[in-house]
This record gives structure tokens, sequence and C-alpha cells, in this order.
């Protein structure tokens, strides 16, 4: 579940002290599946396009910023976290990434698995969980697991939407989601919920790993409530803006973390010194 629709969730954050990152605009080159616009997105390793991935992809920003940084975050959340983790020793090179869709289209995970982190990937939605299985299927550094995150374990539907091909607006179906209120439910599948607390000590994953993103539709909260912050403390966290952000925030707040960079649609947290 990665998304990015305008007007989402609560797009007001209180400052800290903050880094700011106004929205960019987009350059969209409206192509069909020609020979160039298809060599094109064949470069980000999808094979032959079709008009939608076109549309989805060819974004000339987002574009050059993949071929020249392997960046593939929506706003520049790469360039804000790498001042913040890249350059820091020591530090746990771990990135989570609960949402984590193809692990390609979107994400935050993918430039610090670049950059030789190791990862743990988790997606419910099935088709995007064995897209993101593929990506990365050489990399023994990354794990990619078919599961939903919560505050509490157990089995949970997850919505599937109209015109949503890839996935990416899928949700937890007893939460919280704007899509819901806008988009057609075509199906819904049964996936398996556990908790970060559960699934990190199970993994035995670094209590000070480096970075947690979470992207859930509007599940975010939820996740975070999942994860013990005084047992498990990443140096960094994404979280995506959502109407519960007040109590979101205090939540991060209460813990120690302070709010780093505001986004159009998320915002970083850290506890580290700026």
């Amino acid at each position: 579940m990665e998304s990015r629709e305008t007007g989402r969730g609560n797009q007001q954050s209180s400052p800290d002290s903050l880094v700011i990152i106004p929205p960019a605009p987009l350059l969209c080159v409206n192509l069909r599946p020609s020979a160039d616009s298809t060599a094109l997105v064949s470069g980000f390793g999808l094979g032959r396009p079709s008009a939608f991935s076109i549309l989805r992809w060819v974004k000339l920003k987002h574009w050059l910023r993949y071929k020249l940084l392997h960046d593939t975050t929506w706003q520049g959340q790469f360039s804000a976290l790498g001042r913040l983790l890249l350059k820091r020793h020591p530090i746990e090179r771990f990135v989570v990434d609960v949402g984590a869709n193809d692990g390609l289209y979107s994400s935050n995970s993918y430039p610090f698995i670049r950059r030789d982190w190791r990862a743990l990937l988790i997606e419910p939605h099935p088709e995007a969980f064995e897209r993101a299985r593929r990506l990365h299927q050489t990399n023994p550094e990354v794990t990619v697991l078919n599961l939903a995150c919560s505050d509490h374990p157990g089995q949970m539907e997850l919505n599937l939407f109209e015109g949503d091909e890839g996935g990416s607006l899928s949700a937890l179906a007893n939460g919280p989601s704007d899509t819901a209120a806008t988009r057609r439910t075509v199906n819904r599948v049964q996936v398996e919920v556990t908790t970060l607390e559960n699934l990190l000590s199970e993994r035995r994953i670094a209590p000070e790993f480096g970075l947690l993103t979470v992207d859930t539709e509007g599940h975010d909260f939820a996740v975070i409530r999942g994860l013990n912050l005084r047992r498990f403390q990443p140096r960094a966290i994404i979280t995506e803006k959502f109407h519960d952000d007040p109590a979101k925030f205090e939540h991060l707040r209460q813990h120690g973390y302070r709010l780093y960079a505001d986004l159009e649609f998320d915002t970083i947290w850290t506890v580290l010194e700026t």
C-alpha cells in the first residue's frame, strides 16, 4: 500500500525544528505505448508497459531522480533522510517498510536498499507483494513478507478498490480510509495481521535500526501503536498524514521523537540530534 493522491488526510503539522519541503510541480508526459516510451519505462525494470503504467511512471522529475540517484521517493523523502541517516556513524543500516507495495513505485525504502541497507518489506496485497518479492529475490539482505501490521495480531479483510490495478490504495477493511469513501470496493481478501513488536522481536532486529517507513492508507497510527517505542526506537520514522495526526504526533513526541521534515503527504520524525 503505497499511494500518493492529492488532498490526503490532515495537511497541517505543528512545527518543531523541521525541514519543510514544498510540493514540486510534475512534468507529465502523455505518451502512448510507443517504442521510445516502452524503452523508457522498461528502464525501471518493469517489462513492457501498458498505457496506464506509462502515464503513471513517465513523470520527468521522478524519472531523472531515479536514473541519477536511484531515488524512488515521491516527494524527496530520501533527500531529506539522506542528510540525516547516510553520513552518521555508527547507525544500523536497516529499513523496515510497512505498506511497501511493489517495492519500487513511490518507495521510501528502495533508495536505501540500493545503498546496501538491509530491509524488511511488509505488504498485504497479494499481487503487489509478489512484484516486490520478484524485484528483490536475488538480494539476500531483503526480506519481503505478505502480511499486514496493526496494534493487535489476527486476521483482517483487505479492501481492493476499483481502478487501483497496482494495489497502492488497498486498505484494511476495519480501519479508516479516504479511498473507501471515493472508490468502489471490488474485492476483499483475508490477510494475516501481526504487530511490529512481534515481527521485529521474532526476527531479532536491532532495537535502534535506521528507518521505519509506514504507508498504510489510514492505518499508520495503529501500526505505530503496535510497536513498543521504548524497546524499539528507529532513528527515523516516516508516516503518511491522516485525520488522526494530532494523536499520532503526540504519541511520537511522548516517545522522544521530534518532527524533522514536513512534506505534502508525509511527515518525518527522528530521535537524532539535528
